[in-house]
């Protein structure tokens, strides 16, 4: 027999083992998974416009500091953004949203000031999703923040 015949065998031999190492054997792609948010955290839970200092009321609008962090993480690729959305209750199409930005480890963190109807006793609903490198959105954490104004009495335990 031909020495470069067997060669030739091989050669194809180690081509055919190369070609059946395969990370997929299925041949189907595997689904990217979301990315997942939790520890939500979120400062103050309700608000009296009767405690905050006169020069954060003007004009009948509240000013109003909303602090908010969370962990976030894609298990298969790399979180894109996280965002929050703060909407009245009475008008969700009304919202206003944003970026959290990114802090330390896998967490995102917010400082919102917000304009709030001064007059209005009004409950808002604060929401947090992520998007990740292949645009996968994750689940939603939320929180509710109510603002009670100042001439409104206080709510019986």
């Amino acid at each position: 027999m031909n020495p470069f015949r067997w060669r030739w065998y091989g050669v194809c031999g180690v081509l055919l083992i190369l070609a059946a190492c395969d990370n997929n054997p299925s041949g189907v792609a595997p689904t990217p998974t979301p990315p997942q948010v939790g520890a939500f955290q979120y400062a103050p839970d309700s608000i009296n416009a009767a405690a905050l200092p006169p020069d954060q009321v003007s004009d009948g609008t509240a000013r109003v500091l909303i602090d908010m962090g969370v962990r976030a993480a894609d298990a298969d690729g790399a979180v894109a953004r996280v965002v929050y959305t703060l909407a009245p209750a009475s008008a969700p199409q009304a919202a206003i949203s944003g970026p959290l930005q990114p802090a330390a480890g896998n967490r995102y963190e917010a400082r919102l000031n917000v304009g709030v109807p001064a007059t209005l006793n009004t409950q808002y609903t604060l929401r947090v999703y992520a998007i990740d490198n292949d645009s996968l959105v994750s689940n939603q954490v939320q929180g509710r923040i109510r603002f009670v104004p100042a001439d409104a009495p206080e709510a019986s335990p």
